[in-house]
Parts: structure tokens; C-alpha cells; sequence
């Protein structure tokens, strides 16, 4: 019986069921926030979890269950030796700056969230 249930359903309605459930929550966390359930000194601890230990988790499952083709595993590595390396030679000269400016300095260098470190003033 489930077998002819899944046959029914179309392809990609996994999908579907995953963007809607993430823009519900998305909706809820709006609306609970607009409300002031979700107070101005939530939101660094909120932080704090989703970035610690539910993007690592999604990232990690994410990665688990791809299906990963012998071909791409030779460019997957110089990738990740290519980041590593970036990053780390970004890191050392960071070290050299006042810690305030060590986190923008890093995204200039490795390129990530351009858009957030052009319009910052420096000071």
C-alpha cells in the first residue's frame, strides 16, 4: 500500500514539503517576533544555536546523503586544499589586526559575504 502511495506523489514532493515547512517556521518566527514573544536578548543566544549546532548538523547530513561521483572526488579535494589554504593564510594575517576588524578583514579575504563588508564604515 505505501509503495502505491509513493508512486502517486510526484518526483520532487520531498522538495516541496522542505521549502514549505522552512518558510513556515520562517513565518512563525516573524509573526512571534512582531508579537514580542521573541525578545531583543533571544536573539544572541538564537544565534548562537543555529549557527553552532544546527548549520553544522544540516551541512553534515547534507553532505551525507549526496551522491558523490568518483570523477568529482579529485576536484572536491583541490577545492578543499584550495579553501584550506586561503583561509589559513587569511587567518595568520588577521592575526596582525585589532580584533575588531579581524572578522571583516577575513571576509574581504576569502570572499565570503561580499555584500555585507562593502557597505560597513570602517573605523
Amino acid at each position: 500500500m505505501a509503495a502505491e502511495y509513493e508512486a502517486e506523489l510526484p518526483e520532487n514532493f520531498q522538495q516541496y514539503i522542505d521549502f514549505t515547512t522552512n518558510l513556515f517556521f520562517l513565518v512563525v518566527g516573524f509573526v512571534l517576533r512582531r508579537m514580542g514573544f521573541i525578545k531583543e536578548e533571544h536573539l544572541s543566544g538564537m544565534q548562537v544555536l543555529v549557527f553552532t549546532l544546527c548549520l553544522p548538523f544540516l551541512m553534515a547530513g547534507v553532505l551525507w546523503t549526496a551522491a558523490i561521483e568518483q570523477e568529482v572526488m579529485k576536484v572536491l579535494l583541490a577545492s578543499a586544499i584550495t579553501n584550506t589554504v586561503g583561509v589559513s593564510i587569511g587567518l595568520m594575517a588577521a592575526q596582525r589586526l585589532p580584533p575588531k576588524m579581524r572578522g571583516q578583514y577575513l571576509m574581504a579575504c576569502t570572499g565570503s559575504a561580499m555584500a555585507y563588508v562593502y557597505p560597513a564604515p570602517s573605523e
